[in-house]
């Protein structure tokens, strides 16, 4: 279940075919952890959306309240994207 070895093996399945959202709260301390997989994701050519929330700690439930529409807005686009992608098969 390593994030890292599974984007080396998967890398062809997920560049330009995997939508992939990170959020993190500046005062998570997985942060850093999480910035580190951002550079990594960056640098592979992975195209992903990442956003760090100002002064949220650890809180999944708050994180998700504050951007529900958000989160509602990309996984419906991806939804959309991954139908229009197999209407092409």
């Amino acid at each position: 279940n390593d994030p890292y070895l599974l984007l080396e093996k998967n890398m062809d399945r997920i560049k330009g075919r995997m939508r992939i959202q990170m959020f993190c709260g500046t005062q998570d301390d997985h942060l850093p952890t999480i910035r580190e997989f951002h550079d990594v994701l960056t640098k592979a050519g992975i195209d992903h959306t990442y956003m760090e929330i100002e002064s949220l700690a650890h809180n999944r439930k708050q994180m998700i309240t504050q951007y529900a529409p958000i989160w509602y807005d990309y996984h419906v686009e991806s939804l959309r994207l991954a139908a229009a992608a197999d209407g092409k098969k």
